[in-house]
């Protein structure tokens, strides 16, 4: 027989074989099917390999071979941590309980390692500069998130220490300001920060922002290749709230002002009054995805790409400061604080002037809100004609959202303007050809009108376009069973739907499981189809009895029904399996009134 011949036949069988992965797992022992779980995860989903020139596959060659059989669970650990070493990257860990032992990458953990963790963590609960430095005691507020006072006649300051509670942060940054609106400056204190949610660093800037200005932008990871990415999410720092501060503002940074303390220096240093003193930040901008491995230990991996107003993503580098200052992070209870020295003198001294940031002003003017706009005055069509004249101009001050085209085209649904909404989710497709958010949007929008059949038609749609370019370890893969799961559901009932989930299980082992089934659930509850979400919940419960999560969204679902009998029932199931749970023990006491 021809020796190509038998080369495509072998590699035929191959691929018949691995196309059912749970084959494939049964050739693999258990340490082997861990490691390459968890390369592959990587691969389908870390979003920074290209940013940080980092070749995976040639790190596979490396560590792979080292994984047998024979290996040990510590010696694995050891594997994989190495490996992962190489990302340098905060936003990496890898958690196991047995046995006992934690790993993370990146910086942090090459300053701190493991037997220091614990000493790292407590720095994040004292303020970082000494009381001395100021004329009285500071001030704390929101929930102790913040902290402010005066450095003298003319300084005001403030510290916070996470990005947590939109509407505290927001009391919070009001009070101050309206504190401080008489000083000459103003220090904002990012340091000992430990990150949280970008919308509040976004926020916090609008009180110091002068007009629009562009200050980052992100990408989730899309596709099977390394620089797939969906369209991307814009931030911009405009002035909001009652007061804006724009004399001079000086932001102190520092290695430990990680994740969303680093996206809100991007939205500071790029408005033309405020100078950043102190040091690089850590270096790990991405939003964390957790995921677990056959074996139970988890880990996580940064699903985005960030990138500044020019396009550099400073990942693994951090935010560099104006003014740099040499920090020591071996001493905690340093009476001396050099950074906040350095800030002093340039305000007293330094006759600090403008900075030229003319870059981030580009790209300010959306085209879809315009469009929304011209929609109300002139009709659709004729908006849409005035969106492709100048989207077509080459103009750098317009810009295009995919999203905001995507809420406003599920908005015009929402208002029973049906033919409007589907020009422009007809223009979304044309703008962005094959991302299949456009008809799962459009798939929940009539959903949340009891357009069954309408849904149906856009999620097979979006269930075709996600096969075409998705890895099975990756999250798009999840969206996809999530989403044959409920065209299952709503065309063929539960029947259909445990039927369909039977044949995924069989076929998809590592990837069915409970998180799939609870994130379907509460898609449905929040397109308000209560009745299919608890028939999602009460599958979930069926099949994972021992887990008190299950129990708790089924009891969630119930609550929306106004079934309190049975949302009692399965809040107290819950806790019986897991006595920690304290939402559910808040949510009982809500229902029975104490």
């Amino acid at each position: 027989m021809n020796r190509v011949l038998v080369i495509a036949i072998l590699l035929a069988l191959y691929l018949i074989l691995c196309g059912n992965s749970r084959i494939c797992a049964q050739s693999l022992s258990e340490p082997e099917k861990n490691f390459e779980f968890l390369w592959n995860a990587y691969d389908a989903n870390y979003a920074i390999f290209k940013a940080k020139h980092i070749d995976w596959q040639a790190l596979y060659n490396i560590y792979r071979p080292k994984v047998s059989s024979k290996t040990s669970d510590d010696e694995l650990f050891d594997i994989i941590s190495d490996l992962l070493g190489h990302l340098n990257d905060n936003h990496v860990r890898l958690v196991s309980k047995n046995p006992d032992r934690e790993f993370r990458s990146g910086l942090l953990y090459e300053m701190f390692g493991k037997k220091n963790l614990s000493e790292f963590k407590n720095a994040f609960r004292t303020r970082p500069v000494p009381e001395t430095y100021f004329k009285a005691p500071l001030t704390e507020t929101g929930n102790n998130i913040f902290a402010y006072g005066w450095i003298d006649d003319n300084i005001g300051y403030f510290h916070f220490n996470s990005f947590d509670n939109m509407e505290v942060t927001e009391k919070a940054i009001d009070e101050i300001i309206a504190k401080f609106k008489d000083a000459k400056a103003i220090i904002a204190d990012v340091r000992r920060n430990g990150g949280g949610d970008d919308r509040l660093g976004q926020l916090i800037a609008s009180r110091f922002a002068d007009k629009k200005r562009l200050y980052m932008t992100t990408r989730d990871r899309d596709g099977k290749k390394h620089d797939d990415f969906d369209p991307p999410k814009r931030f911009f720092v405009e002035p909001r709230g009652p007061l804006q501060f724009t004399k001079t503002v000086i932001l102190l940074t520092n290695r430990l002002s990680i994740s969303a303390a680093e996206n809100f220096t991007l939205a500071m240093r790029i408005l033309p009054h405020v100078t950043v003193v102190g040091d690089f930040t850590s270096g790990c901008f991405a939003d964390l995805y957790p995921m677990q491995l056959p074996n139970g230990w988890r880990f996580s991996l940064s699903q985005n790409l960030f990138l500044d107003y020019n396009g550099f993503c400073w990942e693994g580098i951090g935010v560099p400061p104006d003014i740099k200052v040499s920090c020591d992070y071996n001493n905690w209870s340093d009476k001396n604080d050099r950074i906040l020295e350095t800030a002093v003198s340039l305000i007293k001294y330094g006759k600090l002037g403008l900075l030229d940031e003319q870059e981030g002003l580009a790209s300010t003017v959306s085209l879809v809100e315009l469009l929304k706009r011209e929609t109300g005055k002139e009709g659709i069509d004729k908006a849409i004609e005035k969106f492709n004249g100048r989207y077509g101009s080459g103009d750098k001050n317009f810009y295009v959202d995919f999203f905001e085209l995507l809420s406003l085209g599920n908005n015009m649904l929402q208002a029973g303007q049906e033919e409007k909404g589907k020009k422009i989710f007809e223009l979304a497709s044309w703008l962005f050809p094959g991302v299949s958010a456009v008809n799962e949007t459009q798939g929940f929008g009539y959903l949340s009108l009891g357009k069954k059949k309408e849904a149906i038609r856009h999620f097979r749609e979006a269930i075709s376009q996600k096969l075409t370019n998705t890895s099975p370890y990756s999250r798009k893969f999840s969206d996809y069973l999530g989403d044959d799961l409920m065209v299952r559901l709503l065309s063929d009932g539960y029947q259909g739907m445990v039927k369909e989930y039977e044949i995924l299980k069989e076929k998809y082992p590592l990837f069915v499981n409970e998180n799939l089934l609870n994130t379907l659930g509460y898609s449905l509850l929040g397109s308000k189809l209560t009745s299919e979400a608890i028939l999602v919940f009460r599958l979930n419960v069926e099949k994972y009895p021992e887990s008190g999560n299950t129990y708790d969204s089924l009891a969630e679902a119930y609550m929306n029904a106004g079934n309190k009998e049975l949302a009692i029932e399965n809040y107290e199931r819950s806790l019986k399996l897991n006595p920690g749970n304290t939402n559910a023990v808040e949510q009982l006491k809500k229902i029975r009134g104490k």
